[in-house]
């Protein structure tokens, strides 16, 4: 029997041992196959000169029928990166920092699922081919299943249970639900562009404007909001903060659009309970580019201050004044979301490492934005969002000298947003993008 064949037959084994297990086992061991499959992968590349194979066929228990003629020749391997990169095994996890807390949050509280329901655009006229080369290359998914396996110490990133657990004891179940909600969209609101610091601070004034006042029962309308906020809540994306506040947190709001403003949307929803959906954000959108060096995905338009010239940095490679070897070492120098005809196929890469992985959806991608971070141009401390509510909390808490549990009290009653204090709160959401 072939060598490859000998060691795709044991993983199969394998796996049926894995499923008689049960879920311990299944939690135990959720990284031992995948490393074996690609394992056997790489014997099976090795053996590709000499045999016909089917490289999938290691997640397959059929047997492989006999060739009814000669096996075609092997399909041209793919031209070596010419960047060496260590595999997982040779890469620590990355280490989650230590963060003071509040005493204010119940961490034994996970958030409960919950459906958000969201269908994707299924294009009419398929995905474009650079996405479905891209993100069927062996060599490329490899890259992302070991970025994301640095990453894992953050693949909670999301969890929001302890934040949810204070709104439903501050307001109860129906109330907590609306309002919670409403948080976590102005959170998605206000990502844009924005960094962690930033994006808290500025969602906890919008979400106290859409929040009924002392007497009242009624929401504000958009009307109601200033036309500009006031210090320190500006931005330079306030535009675009107002506009999709008005979709998610006022009555006359539509909400996100699942075509139009498919990544806030997910956003959003892996904080609420759904961590099914894909935040197909800056960095998840050009880890796998940069690994797999394509220059399809290299920015067209690349504006690094205000009233600069614009540079096609697509075109500067295509020239030859931007050396591939260079770009990869620089995420701004790569497209920052996927077209409207790609999410979908986007997502649904992230949801293959998770399988890989054992993992949820949301987790592959918060741990991919941290372990594949160096690379895309992440600035942000490995952290979960609950980290960075807590440090808010507690510098807002400093500078007013009052109690941590009053100052969220307050934020969550919409009666005073968090303040600013930007001293070592920097980099970008796991969700913050460019545009929305």
């Amino acid at each position: 029997m072939a060598p490859w064949k000998k060691l795709v037959e044991e993983g199969v084994e394998g796996a049926k041992a894995l499923a008689k297990g049960g879920k311990v086992a299944a939690k135990v061991n959720q990284f031992a196959l995948p490393r074996t499959a690609r394992k056997a992968a790489k014997v099976v590349d090795d053996l590709a000169q000499e045999e016909s194979y089917d490289p999938y066929s290691v997640r397959s228990t059929a047997a492989e029928p006999a060739p009814a003629e000669p096996p075609p020749a092997p399909a041209a391997e793919p031209a070596p990166s010419s960047i060496i990169r260590p595999t997982s095994e040779d890469l620590a996890r990355i280490a989650r920092p230590p963060q003071e807390k509040t005493g204010i949050f119940n961490y034994d509280y996970k958030m409960p699922y919950r459906e958000s329901g969201v269908e994707r655009y299924n294009p009419p006229k398929g995905v474009p081919d650079r996405t479905t080369e891209l993100l069927s290359r062996p060599d490329v998914f490899d890259k992302m299943v070991s970025g994301v396996e640095r990453g894992l110490d953050v693949k909670d990133w999301y969890e929001m249970g302890p934040a949810y657990k204070s709104f439903i004891d501050e307001f109860g179940p129906e109330e907590g639900n609306r309002r919670f909600d409403a948080f976590m969209d102005a959170i998605a609101a206000t990502s844009p562009r924005s960094d962690v610091g930033t994006n808290v601070r500025n969602a906890s004034y919008y979400y106290g404007q859409a929040q009924p006042r002392p007497g009242q029962n009624s929401i504000p309308g958009i009307n109601d909001l200033p036309a500009k906020p006031p210090f320190p809540y500006g931005h330079l994306a306030q535009n675009l903060h107002r506009s999709n506040v008005e979709k998610v947190l006022y009555p006359s709001g539509e909400g996100f659009d699942p075509f139009k403003n498919p990544k806030p949307l997910s956003f959003a929803w892996n904080f609420k309970g759904d961590p099914n959906l894909v935040t197909v954000d800056t960095h998840a959108f050009r880890a796998p580019a940069m690994y797999g060096e394509d220059p399809r995905f290299l920015e067209t338009s690349f504006l690094n201050e205000k009233g600069a010239t614009p540079r096609n940095i697509m075109q500067e490679h295509a020239e030859g004044t931007a050396k591939m070897e260079d770009l990869t070492k620089w995420g701004p120098g790569w497209q920052s979301k996927p077209k409207q005809n790609e999410y979908a196929a986007w997502e649904n890469y992230y949801k293959r490492i998770a399988q890989e992985l054992g993992i949820k959806p949301a987790e592959a991608q918060a741990a991919g934005w941290v372990g594949n971070g160096p690379m895309t141009g992440l600035e942000s401390a490995p952290k979960s969002a609950m980290d960075f509510i807590e440090e808010r909390i507690l510098k807002t808490a400093r500078e007013r000298g009052m109690d941590p549990a009053d100052v969220w009290r307050e934020a969550i009653r919409g009666t005073r947003p968090l303040t600013k204090l930007e001293d070592k709160i920097t980099g970008d959401l796991p969700g913050a993008q460019a545009t929305a």
